[in-house]
């Protein structure tokens, strides 16, 4: 892939022990977000997505990487995305938490 893809990634991050919690008494350890990425190379996803995570790490044999047609994308998405015609992450979506399932 040498010329410009984009993708949408359902990342799942999960949490540096200092930025832990919990919520209505269970621990809270990783949370999913969904970014837009348009990139030239699979490493080049894997840097940028990773380098755009600060409070963790993403979990990648949990995390969707899926092709994308920027023009087929919810009008809401694209209100909301910067310029998917050049390298970089173009939408970042909220945190979605969730309690560990293991508690």
């Amino acid at each position: 892939m040498n010329e410009l893809a984009r993708f949408l990634v359902k990342l799942l991050v999960r949490l540096r022990e200092d930025e832990q919690f919990s919520f209505q008494g269970k621990p809270v350890r990783a949370y999913y977000k969904v970014v837009g990425v348009t990139v030239t190379s699979s490493d080049q996803l894997r840097q940028l997505v990773t380098g755009s995570v600060e409070d963790g790490a993403v979990d990648w044999s949990e995390s969707d990487v899926n092709p994308v047609d920027y023009d087929e994308l919810r009008e809401g998405i694209q209100e909301s995305s910067g310029d998917p015609n050049v390298v970089g992450i173009w939408y970042c979506s909220g945190k979605a938490y969730f309690p560990d399932a293991a508690s």
